[in-house]
């Protein structure tokens, strides 16, 4: 297992594209200022989520088709922000993504891994970060279609919580349980989002403008980013 330095050498910029995996639009926003950062370094950078988010926050007049069509939207414009290609977006059910049907997002995604070839990859950890049933299976789709799929050389990273998000009010993010913060003693690191990255960052949270409400909650963690090293594609 690399040391800490070593991870935090190789996590700087990737020798390739850089592909996230999400469970919804607005996800990425965990990932945005390595994904700007990357893209910066000139390698390619897009965004799969395996559904439209048509179960998020809607206003009273929004169904919930809709929404999905006005979410999808927002990731498409918050991956311009980045600097993302057009990102690919499945319409697996929001809300209902379960165990049953983990192998049918592992060979959805499989598809997008193989056709990008990427150097990187990034999924949400396994406990989802907020305990989310859809973030939970996003990640273990996303391990499998890493195993099955992804290059010689690539690797695949999570993104952790901070000390910071214990200062934040998570009540209508955390689904169960308690939010995980990694011990000192773990291979993590944290980067700091600095400009221009910062700046693309918090342009992409305000392109989810139907969830801004939510959204904003996370502002003060913004500028932090950690991430765990999952595994190496021998």
């Amino acid at each position: 297992m690399p040391t800490p330095i070593q991870i935090a050498t190789e996590l700087a910029i990737p020798d390739g594209p850089l592909l996230a995996i999400l469970a919804h639009p607005d996800d990425e926003l965990l990932f945005a200022g390595k994904a700007a950062a990357t893209k910066y370094a000139r390698q390619r950078v897009r965004f799969a989520s395996l559904t439209m988010g048509e179960a998020g926050l809607a206003g009273p007049e929004t169904n919930s088709r809709a929404l999905g069509h006005i979410r999808s939207a927002e990731l498409r414009y918050a991956s311009r922000i980045l600097g993302a290609d057009p990102p690919v977006i499945f319409d697996f059910p929001d809300g209902s993504l379960t165990p049953d049907h983990t192998r049918k997002y592992a060979d959805a995604l499989s598809e997008v891994v193989d056709h990008e070839q990427p150097a990187r990859m990034l999924r949400l950890p396994p406990n989802g970060l907020t305990l989310h049933p859809d973030h939970i299976e996003a990640s273990r789709a996303a391990l499998i279609a890493f195993n099955e799929a992804a290059p010689p050389g690539c690797e695949l990273w999570e993104p952790v919580a901070t000390s910071g998000w214990r200062e934040l009010d998570l009540d209508e993010f955390m689904y169960s349980g308690e939010l995980e913060v990694p011990g000192h003693d773990e291979l993590v690191v944290s980067w700091t989002v600095g400009e221009p990255f910062l700046e693309q960052k918090m342009d992409a949270y305000r392109a989810h403008a139907s969830q801004g409400e939510s959204l904003r909650h996370l502002h003060p963690v913004a500028g932090i980013e950690a991430y765990r090293l999952v595994a190496r594609k021998s």
